[in-house]
């Protein structure tokens, strides 16, 4: 499990497996079409091609009304 925060709010995820963790610049994520289904496009930065994993819009997440569907608060 990894835990993200953003706008004082924690988010755990769980993952099948952690490589290592590293430090990337943001403009060198990418997104293309068809990358991830349109439903979850708001919830996706894209990818970076050097770690060769997705990268997740945190804020976007924690900020999205299904969240709120849930009755999560901060």
């Amino acid at each position: 499990m990894i835990i993200v925060q953003s706008a004082g709010r924690s988010l755990g995820l769980l993952v099948e497996q952690v490589h290592d963790v590293d430090l990337f610049d943001q403009e060198k994520i990418h997104m293309e079409p068809g990358l991830c289904p349109p439903s979850l496009e708001p919830f996706v930065l894209g990818y970076c091609p050097q770690q060769g994993g997705t990268v997740l819009n945190v804020p976007a997440i924690v900020e999205s009304p299904l969240w709120q569907s849930h009755g999560v608060h901060g």
